[in-house]
């Protein structure tokens, strides 16, 4: 097993000492975290650039740019939603502005093909199910808390066959606000009823996943 940085090593052997002994809760970040969000990501947009050129002609470079200015003013104007990630909203936007012929069905179709290419490219990061396998011995509970959309993330758990560690998921749809804002922090945190030092939190951006920490809890970003 490689583990690439200093953090990772950290939780690794934290996972693996006496001090786990002190912990009932583990919270995970998803995308990035548990497995390679960017590259599936990547593999699902290539996928639907291609479809596009080869339907409608459209050259692959006015339609990347096209769709990475749809996500754009997606996020702007969704900020701090679950609804900002929506690749939906980036590909009607996306199919409006290239004026795609039937928009309604092909809207459907290019959303359906970034999922089916997505989902294709999948794969838990190599260290995952030692560490999740290993808290589920000790009877530590694990809770997914992520933004996105729910039912994506239901999905996404489901494909990479870890929903029977899973004890919650907590997503940004449901709240109402993204990490790491303060309403996130509390209503996951007042979800587990337990004091705050016998939880720990594992993500990968530095800017969002360490919002926990200004409560007293344990946080390696990995």
């Amino acid at each position: 097993m490689i583990l690439e940085n200093k953090e990772k090593q950290n939780l690794f052997e934290f996972v693996h000492s006496k001090e786990l002994n002190h912990f009932y809760y583990a919270i995970f970040d998803l995308d990035q975290t548990l497995y390679d969000y960017e590259e599936c990501n990547k593999h699902g947009i290539t996928s639907i650039v291609s479809a596009v050129n080869k339907k409608f002609g459209i050259d692959k470079e006015i339609i990347l740019d096209t769709y990475l200015k749809s996500r754009e003013t997606i996020n702007t104007n969704l900020k701090n939603t679950s609804s900002m990630h929506s690749r939906f909203l980036y590909l009607k936007k996306m199919s409006e502005i290239l004026s795609i012929k039937n928009p309604i069905n092909n809207t459907i179709e290019f959303y359906n093909l970034y999922w089916e290419k997505f989902f294709e490219k999948m794969e838990l990061f190599d260290w995952v199910e030692s560490v999740f396998k290993k808290l589920k011995d000790q009877n530590i509970k694990i809770i997914i808390a992520t933004d996105f959309n729910a039912r994506i993330q239901f999905l996404k758990i489901r494909r990479l066959e870890i929903e029977n560690y899973v004890h919650k998921i907590i997503t940004s749809q449901e709240i109402g606000e993204e990490k790491p804002g303060t309403k996130f922090a509390e209503t996951l945190l007042n979800s587990i009823k337990s004091d705050y030092n016998t939880l720990f939190y594992v993500g990968d951006n530095p800017k969002k996943d360490n919002f926990l920490s200004k409560y007293g809890v344990k946080t390696f970003i990995i």
